[in-house]
């Protein structure tokens, strides 16, 4: 099973578009988990780069993040909602701003975990 959670994920991990907000190639592979860790990072003020790490892409990634309102609860709960359903690629792949930026996040993580084989993760 746990083969086939990683395989799933090889190939979903570049083939979603419609939640991806940075664009060119960190749209693709490592480099969109970059961005993607990159948005989480600078919504939470947290280090969240992989390994490894395209730094263009992750830096992008941070601006994204750090467009959200900070400490707003709604913001947060959305952004927390999205990251889950990113992580269980969900089907509901489309909400507010927030929504739409935490799933991106859970979805990197989601890559960034079935590369390292991070079972506890990836499931």
């Amino acid at each position: 099973m746990k083969n086939l959670s990683l395989i799933l994920v090889a190939l979903l991990v570049g083939s979603y578009s419609h939640a991806r907000a940075p664009q060119g190639h960190c749209r693709q592979s490592y480099h969109a988990d970059s961005a993607g860790r990159g948005i989480e990072a600078g919504f939470k003020n947290l280090n969240l780069r992989p390994n490894p790490v395209d730094e263009e892409c992750y830096s992008e990634g941070v601006d994204e993040g750090n467009s959200l309102p900070k400490g707003d609860q709604t913001c947060n709960a959305e952004f927390e909602n999205g990251k889950q359903n990113g992580l269980q690629v969900s089907s509901n792949t489309t909400g507010t701003e927030c929504f739409n930026k935490g799933y991106v996040a859970g979805f990197a993580l989601l890559g960034v975990a079935s590369r390292s084989s991070d079972s506890s993760t990836v499931g």
